[in-house]
């Protein structure tokens, strides 16, 4: 019974030893690949700044636009009618402000009614260079050159300020993201260069690692890693999927 018991005890402590070593031995064979998503750099959600009526909108969902193009025009007959009241305002303070001049010079006016004239037409200045910015702000224009990925509003639309109108997103500047576990980190650099294979369209592709996250996830202990494309992909899309393989093992370098 002695020796039995033994023997047992034996087999336990030999089980407990290698189960760590083949642990490692399966990490070390999955830790070369991870999943994969394709996003952008830049991206935006267009809002009115103004509250008004929707005059017009030039593009669709998918349509392309240049830096600069006008996406989306506002009604703004009001504000046209005002900066007219205030350009009014702006010139009959212009001309008081020489009058007072005038009869500065001539000794018949008073330094109260001068300071009076300059003051009224600083508002009126400023009132017409805020009407203009106001104008301005009628036609939306493309931040950057891209692609719209979805239409929130329609043609003579009511809208508030700071409504969401239109996301849109430069697609030129897709990049490869993956989150990996940060025991990567014992031997991954910048610079290093992988593979990937993409769910949608079923092709490899080759990119190199360009960002490092600072920071780690204490929950999951994994650090998101950004890489460039290498190539002309016309058919990559923000939001594709698959997996990223790194040819050369840890090991090797270290």
């Amino acid at each position: 019974m002695r020796i039995k018991l033994f023997s047992t005890i034996i087999l336990l402590a030999t089980i407990t030893v290698l189960e760590p070593s083949t642990l490692a031995v399966a990490a070390n064979s999955s830790t070369r690949q991870a999943r994969v998503v394709l996003e952008v750099e830049d991206e935006s959600l267009l809002s009115s700044q103004l509250d008004g009526r929707i005059k017009q909108i030039n593009v669709r969902d998918g349509d392309r636009f240049k830096a600069g193009d006008e996406l989306i025009s506002i009604d703004c007959a009001i504000y046209q009618a005002r900066r007219k009241k205030i350009q009014a305002e702006h010139a009959a303070a212009k001309y008081n402000l020489e009058a007072q001049k005038k009869l500065k010079q001539l000794r018949t006016g008073s330094n109260m009614q001068l300071h009076t004239a300059m003051s009224n037409l600083a508002k009126a200045e400023a009132d017409l260079d805020i009407i203009q910015v106001t104008l301005e702000m009628c036609s939306i224009k493309a931040p950057f050159s891209g692609l719209v990925v979805k239409r929130m509003a329609h043609i003579q639309q009511f809208i508030t300020k700071g409504e969401p109108l239109l996301e849109i997103i430069d697609d030129s500047t897709i990049e490869a993201h993956l989150i990996v576990p940060s025991n990567w980190l014992l031997w991954l650099k910048e610079g290093d260069e992988f593979t990937f294979n993409l769910d949608e369209t079923n092709n490899h592709y080759r990119a190199s690692v360009t960002n490092i996250g600072s920071r780690i996830d204490s929950g999951s202990q994994t650090v998101t890693i950004k890489g460039a494309i290498k190539g002309s992909n016309p058919e990559l899309r923000a939001g594709m999927g698959g997996y990223a393989t790194f040819t050369a093992p840890p090991q090797q370098k270290r």
